[in-house]
This record gives structure tokens, C-alpha cells and sequence, in this order.
């Protein structure tokens, strides 16, 4: 029963492992910039990448054990996991999947605008990865492709790869022992938690923009990047320029503490900041994390940081780097390069209660809300641990529910949900 429900024994001495530990280090101080770049002036804001943060711990890989990260995630942290990209091979690559996709066509978002185009061929889309496009072209990023359901279907090679390459198996993999998600019974319609492939193109230099908006996922979530690419950009004197200086991915994270001063920031002071660095901003608001339609620039994040006391825990993610983001922290993504990413939910017994919070949320926001509905399921959840603590101490009897039958009183006390599974960046 320790095992399913993630207890730590405690003779686990963490001090040696203590050493090793990595945080509030800043490595973009040493990233050559070649010179072929064009210099990019930083953000202000850019001066809190992999900084020091009470909520945030970074570990190198050779440094990850399971007691290190389980101490560190049942305080709530969020983990990034680095030194990985020796780990990612060539099954990534941007043509990899322009080949398998062939003529197949999928939906395109605009970034800016979040317009879709319908249908457009993933080997035109796959093909602008890490190449010259127009100055002022769309920033895009694909839409479901392939789907959660159908992922280990339509990439059987790189789904068995991520499971691979994903840190912490014993939480991540979806039979993984403190994956509370995967005692869920097949006959009992697991949720699907992934994994699942995000492909965006890169911001313009001196630009930012939410490839993935200001959100709450229901479940934890990782986030691994596989490849990423700066690309460039046609100038008005001929010449080829480079976009950001960084490529890969700006992660903005915001602990549940944070959240009342947050929201609140949203309602009344986003706009002000909005009209006055030129950026459009939500005017129907029900719940502005829920919503996910803001992104909070640079400007916006000095801005709450100096008037509002909110620091965001603010990391770039290079390839094979892994970001663990707990169940109750709100967070968006800018790519600065372009980028594929691959990513699953899992659920901890140490993130159970904000799982349910969050569920209780989703079920209060407005009807025809995309996020209504109870996303997870967590009784189904609970139930499924406890059915397998039963069975594994040998206490079935006869009359008990059987392995794969949900107690009637347990599936109706929480509605089934109406909403795809959860999702990440």
C-alpha cells in the first residue's frame, strides 16, 4: 500500500544528494552567440530566466534519483530536469515526421490570432521548421496531430522513444507505480493523459506571443523538448536575419499562492499595460486563467512583479530539457525558436487534492465553457488505488466490487467528462 500511494520511507538520507542539486544558476551568461547572429536586446523581463525561485528546482539528470525528486515534489515544486539532450536522438527531427505525415493534412493555429486553418499539408508545415520564412509570416503551431488516442497508433516508434527518454518513470509512465492514473481499470475508461506532440513555430526577434496561452492543467504535467531550431527571416535590405538569440522554449509558471493576485491582475491591470505596448487583450472574461486566452508579455510580467509583488518563475527549456509543472500551477509558453515538443499528464498521490479543486472549478465555469466539466474523473482515480491495495494485500472477498467494476455510488458521485483530457505545452 506505501508503494501505490507514494510514500517515501524514512530512512532516506537526501543530504549527500543535496550537494549535487542545481538552482538559481543562470547558463545563458555562457551561450555563445556566433557571430552570423544579429545581437538581440534582452527583455527586462528575460533577467528572471532560471533564476532563483522558492517554487522552482533545477537538477541536472546525472544528479535525478527518486527520493530527490519526490522530496522536492511533495513540497509543491516545480522541477526542471536538465544536461538531457545526449538522451534525444534523430527520431525527432522536423522531416521525420514530414515523411510519415505525407500528403496528410491537419489544422493550423495562428499564434496571434488564434484563427485555424482547417487543412494544410504537414509536410509543408514540418518543412518551414528551422528555415527562411517572410518577415512578417505567421507564427503557427499544429493543431492535434496526431491525437492523444491515436498517437502510440500513428508513431509507435517515438511514443516508445518519449517513454524512454522521460524522467521518472516511476511517476510519468502511465503504468508507473506512483501513477495513481494508472490503477484505473481498461473497463473503466481511463482518462487519456497522453503522451502527446506540440509543433510551433518560433516568434519574430524582439517579439513574444503565446504559443501556448496562460492555463491550468487538471493533472501534473511533463514537458520534454526533442528539437527546437532558431529559423530566419527575410530583411527589407536582402539579407537573411536570425530571430531570437535563444531557441527553444519561455516558460512562465505561477504557483498556486499566487494565483488571487494573479486573476485579479488579469481583471483590472492587463488592459492598461495592454493598450500602452500596443497588444490587444480579452474583453469577455469568466475565469481569466480557465479562459486561456491571455498571455502576459514582458511588460506585463515587470508590471506585476514591481507594483504586485508576483515574481513568475520564468526557465528556458533547450533540447532535452524536462519541466515538471505540479497540478495547480498556472503557466504559458512562448517558443522563441521553433520547436517539438512531447509531453504526458500523470496524476501523484501529492497532487490528488488540487486535481479535485481544479475539477470542482471546471464544473462552477459557464455552460459551453471549453474547460466545464470534470476533465479527470477523480473519484474513478481514488477508487482505482484503492481497489489495487485491496488486491494486492489479498483482502478481495466475496460480494466486493470486482477488479474491474467502479462502485455505482463512486462513478455517479462525480460526472463523466465533457472535455478532452488535459492538455500541456
Amino acid at each position: 500500500m506505501s508503494k501505490i500511494l507514494g510514500v517515501l520511507p524514512t530512512n532516506v538520507d537526501n543530504s549527500k544528494e543535496d550537494e549535487t542539486l542545481s538552482a538559481g544558476s543562470n547558463p545563458l551568461s555562457t551561450i555563445p552567440v556566433p557571430e552570423s547572429l544579429t545581437p538581440v536586446p534582452p527583455f527586462p523581463a528575460d533577467e528572471l530566466l532560471n533564476a532563483r525561485h522558492p517554487d522552482l528546482v533545477i537538477i541536472p539528470y546525472k544528479d535525478l534519483t527518486l527520493s530527490l525528486f519526490q522530496k522536492h515534489w511533495r513540497a509543491r515544486k516545480a522541477i526542471m530536469v536538465t544536461g538531457m539532450a545526449d538522451r534525444v536522438t534523430e527520431d525527432w527531427e522536423p522531416q521525420v515526421f514530414a515523411e510519415i505525415a505525407g500528403m496528410e493534412e491537419a489544422g493550423i493555429v495562428n499564434c496571434e490570432t488564434d484563427m485555424v486553418t482547417p487543412e494544410m499539408k504537414l509536410s509543408d508545415f514540418f518543412g518551414g521548421f528551422g528555415r527562411i520564412r517572410p518577415k512578417k509570416g505567421p507564427v503557427e503551431k499544429l493543431k492535434d496531430w496526431p491525437t492523444d488516442s491515436h498517437f502510440r497508433d500513428k508513431l509507435p516508434h517515438q511514443h516508445a522513444k518519449f517513454l524512454e527518454l522521460i524522467p521518472v518513470p516511476e511517476y510519468t509512465h502511465p503504468t508507473g507505480s506512483f501513477n495513481m492514473a494508472g490503477h484505473i481499470a481498461e473497463s473503466d475508461v481511463p482518462p487519456d493523459l497522453g503522451p502527446k506532440m506540440y509543433a510551433a513555430y518560433g516568434y519574430r526577434p524582439n517579439t513574444t506571443g503565446g504559443t501556448t496561452k496562460l492555463h491550468l492543467d487538471v493533472a501534473d504535467a511533463a514537458n520534454v523538448m526533442v528539437w527546437t531550431k532558431g529559423h530566419w527571416e527575410n530583411g527589407q535590405d536582402g539579407k537573411d536575419y536570425s530571430t531570437h538569440r535563444l531557441s527553444g522554449a519561455i516558460w512562465d509558471l505561477f504557483p498556486p499562492h499566487s494565483l488571487t493576485t494573479l486573476r485579479n491582475y488579469l481583471r483590472q491591470d492587463y488592459a492598461d499595460v495592454s493598450k500602452k505596448i500596443h497588444k490587444k487583450f480579452p474583453e469577455k472574461i469568466d475565469d481569466p486563467i480557465h479562459d486561456q486566452t491571455f498571455f502576459l508579455h514582458p511588460a506585463h510580467l515587470v508590471d506585476l512583479q514591481r507594483r504586485h509583488g508576483v515574481t513568475p518563475i520564468r526557465v528556458h527549456q533547450a533540447v532535452g530539457d524536462a519541466i515538471f509543472v505540479p497540478a495547480g500551477f498556472a503557466h504559458q509558453v512562448s517558443n522563441y525558436g521553433d520547436s517539438i515538443k512531447c509531453a504526458l499528464d500523470f496524476v501523484s498521490s501529492e497532487g490528488i487534492g488540487v486535481c479535485e479543486t481544479l475539477c470542482g472549478e471546471f464544473r462552477k465555469l459557464k455552460k459551453g465553457h471549453g474547460r466545464r466539466g470534470d476533465t479527470l474523473c477523480v473519484a474513478k482515480v481514488v477508487w482505482g488505488v484503492v481497489r489495487s491495495a485491496m488486491l494486492e494485500a489479498g483482502s478481495k472477498q466475496d460480494g466486493e466490487p470486482t477488479a474491474t467494476q467502479v462502485p455505482e455510488d463512486v462513478a455517479e458521485s462525480v460526472p463523466l467528462s465533457d472535455t478532452p483530457a488535459p492538455t500541456v505545452a
